[in-house]
């Protein structure tokens, strides 16, 4: 049987955890997800998997574990929901559930193509990559082809690479107008009327996104998109991009 899986996103940062079927999140240095900030206890809660179902437990912390604005009490152990929001130590540290799998809808295992395998140190990284995105007239549809050093492969059909073609498209309008560092920037919050979109489901479309260019064997596809945590803008982290008709 395969084992379950979950993924964690640091709301902050876009640092990304994936738990065993059982990991400690905390202070201390034996802990799956060892976290820095004082308001979290050493081993201040856990993320299991029942057998059916994702929970969170709270194991004593001094500040409490929180699923949105609830406290979890000892005892409960509530289920996660994709989107929910954890929270260790009272605003301290923030994660959002991107994903939730269970064994039997676990569908992670990534082959690589044969060249990349052979040699694992000479797969692309989101930077040395170039993007074509063809678009239909009714703008329905985009068509996502990536070329890669080894040849263009064409992306399998996805609801959320219109936020590909938002995000490209924002960086070419400031192509010339601006430097390089500087194009392309979009305040998150911006992004999500954009799209018509709540920030849970953005943030989801966000992960999608890079798992879906991972599976081709790209490494750090986390940079796909780039954010300045600060100011909470995204941009596409591709400079070669190219927009055109279907």
């Amino acid at each position: 049987m395969m084992a379950p899986v979950a993924t964690l996103e640091h709301i902050a940062s876009g640092r990304i955890f994936t738990p065993g079927p059982r990991a400690v999140l905390g202070r201390a240095a034996s802990a799956e997800l060892t976290l820095d900030d004082r308001r979290v206890s050493g081993e201040h809660a856990s993320i299991y998997w029942d057998g059916s179902e994702w929970r969170v437990r709270d194991l004593g912390s001094r500040n409490g574990t929180f699923v949105g604005d609830t406290r979890v009490l000892p005892g409960e152990d509530p289920v996660l929901a994709l989107g929910d929001i954890l929270d260790l130590g009272g605003g301290g540290e923030r994660w959002q559930v991107l994903d939730l799998d269970s064994p039997e809808h676990t569908t992670r295992a990534i082959t690589l193509p044969p060249t990349l395998e052979a040699t694992r140190s000479s797969a692309p990284t989101p930077a040395e990559l170039a993007l074509v995105l063809r678009v239909s007239a009714d703008e329905e549809y985009v068509e996502v082809m990536v070329h890669l050093p080894s040849g263009p492969v064409a992306l399998a059909p996805r609801a959320f690479h219109d936020l590909l073609l938002v995000l490209a498209r924002h960086r070419l309008g400031e192509r010339g107008s601006v430097a390089e560092s500087e194009e392309g920037w979009v305040y998150f919050d911006d992004l999500c009327a954009m799209l018509g979109r709540e920030r849970t489901r953005v943030n989801v479309d966000v992960f999608r996104a890079r798992q879906q260019l991972g599976e081709l064997g790209v490494v750090q596809a986390v940079d796909l998109f780039e954010r300045r945590v600060t100011t909470r803008q995204i941009r596409l982290g591709v400079a070669r991009l190219t927009v055109a008709p279907l």
